[in-house]
């Protein structure tokens, strides 16, 4: 369903994005910009012109409906942590059941240390080539430890900007107030901003409380699409 409305009878409006719009810039070849030179020279309407400007709003409009997103919502039973989370923090509602457990944001990464030769009395060696001194660090020093600790805090701030960008937060609230590691309790979460309500009704509640209030559109999504594909296969020819 399209409108340009501010209000929909029979729909409940979750979340105003802003003036949705699609651009295509077109072009005539050049046998048709020489009609409508031609055309030009007798006034009135510029039939080839007209229909060229036709041709991109319907384009543009089509761009719009094909591009639209749909909305997802999480809930949560049980966990939710680490890269579990990562992926929850993406949905546009997060909820989850009072007993969950939610957060436990970071990286870590484990390896061990042979410290006495195995039961056959053998150690492993690694010999390393002379340009590649940090490709097997010793886990057991501080060194090898913050040669390791560096790439994990690369990747935790991917990590950190993926959740502040799916929960509209600042970086700097993950790191302060989103458990700093820690996996959290549902009533923890809710009040520090990782998820969005608790349902006291669980999974049954959330499927109730959003399918009740709105009655679906259907989707144009698809039929937008198609309707893209055959307008740059004609384009083509």
């Amino acid at each position: 369903m399209v409108t340009m409305a501010f209000t929909l009878d029979g729909y409940r409006i979750d979340e105003t994005l802003g003036v949705v719009r699609g651009i295509v810039v077109r072009s005539r070849s050049i046998f048709g910009t020489i009609g409508a030179g031609l055309q030009t020279l007798v006034g009135g309407n510029i039939t080839l012109m007209t229909e060229l400007c036709e041709r991109a709003r319907s384009d543009a409009f089509a761009q719009m409906i094909a591009g639209a997103s749909k909305p997802v919502y999480g809930f949560v039973s049980g966990d939710c942590c680490s890269a579990a989370y990562w992926i929850g923090s993406q949905c546009r509602e997060l909820s989850s059941d009072p007993t969950a457990r939610l957060g436990n944001i970071g990286v870590m990464m484990g390896g061990s240390v042979q410290e006495a030769p195995d039961s056959e009395g053998r150690r492993g060696v690694n010999v390393i080539s002379s340009n590649a001194p940090l490709k097997r660090v010793d886990l057991a020093t501080e060194e090898g430890q913050a040669s390791i600790r560096a790439m994990l805090d690369g990747i935790e701030e991917v990590f950190l900007q993926a959740v502040a960008r799916g929960r509209k937060v600042p970086v700097s609230t993950v790191k302060q107030d989103f458990g700093q590691g820690a996996p959290m309790s549902a009533k923890q979460a809710k009040s520090a901003g990782l998820i969005d309500r608790i349902e006291a009704n669980g999974l049954a509640g959330a499927l109730s409380r959003l399918a009740s209030p709105v009655r679906t559109a259907t989707p144009r999504r698809a039929a937008a699409a198609h309707q893209l594909a055959h307008i740059r296969a004609q384009s083509l020819k």
